[in-house]
């Protein structure tokens, strides 16, 4: 999935986020939740180049620039030891965020893990899958034949809106 259907995923998951935790994510726990969607993809340099786009317009060209060049140096190391999709894109370390952020009390990991969740979730319904079983078992799993930047992936992120528009809103709606 690109980087705009992680961020759309993220948001339209939130309304789910609050059903399962309890209470409303504040205005300050939405750009966590953007970064915890994004985080996955550290160990793929061609997001982190494409990541600059995005953070240009807040930052300016000079941070934009420091910040890549940082993230890909972060990301060679991370892609050397666990590759593409691997060990980064499993339940298990996604899980090990959650633990982090109960263990510790500090609600912005929890918010960083729930929007990392709705990244694995998504990347899930591409043809390349996800390591479901990792690191204990390398096979990857996939639900959806959707390509990534395809008219597939379009229909689905425009599915997942129109879910959380009658979710939202249904009962005005009906």
């Amino acid at each position: 999935m690109t980087a705009a259907t992680h961020v759309v995923v993220a948001l339209a998951s939130i309304s789910l986020y609050e059903s399962y935790f309890g209470g409303s994510a504040s205005l300050l726990s939405l750009p966590v939740i953007v970064l915890g969607s994004l985080a996955p993809d550290i160990d793929n340099s061609g997001a982190i180049v494409r990541w600059r786009r995005w953070i240009k317009p807040f930052v300016g060209n000079l941070l934009a620039d420091a910040i890549e060049r940082a993230l890909l140096g972060v990301s060679e190391v991370v892609r050397s030891i666990f590759g593409h999709r691997g060990f980064l894109h499993t339940p298990v370390f996604c899980s090990l965020l959650f633990a982090a952020g109960s263990v510790t009390g500090w609600e912005w990991v929890t918010h960083f893990a729930w929007g990392y969740a709705t990244h694995l979730a998504a990347d899930m319904c591409t043809v390349a899958g996800i390591p479901l079983l990792g690191p204990f078992r390398r096979e990857r799993v996939s639900l959806l034949p959707i390509r990534t930047g395809s008219a597939g992936e379009l229909l689905a992120v425009c599915t997942v809106l129109a879910l959380l528009a009658i979710r939202s809103f249904g009962s005005v709606l009906l």
